[in-house]
């Protein structure tokens, strides 16, 4: 009993991790309230760094961007 709930458990995470790893994107937010979403591609194609997207072209287009 106790090794089926640990299985259970441990497919449950393992199934969860994989399907919140694949829809993430980064979403940045402007100072005027606008926001903007980058998928995964993106993001490894301006640097590789969501965070890293607030400051472009030595120019800070966005107050923040986070992963979703």
């Amino acid at each position: 009993m106790k090794r089926r709930s640990l299985v259970t458990i441990t497919v449950f995470l393992l199934v969860s991790m994989f399907f919140g790893a694949c829809h993430k994107k980064c979403v940045c937010f402007s100072f005027n309230g606008s926001e903007r979403t980058y998928t995964r591609d993106e993001v490894d194609a301006l640097g590789g760094s969501c965070t890293g997207l607030e400051l472009q072209a030595n120019t800070r287009l966005y107050s923040y961007c986070q992963w979703e």
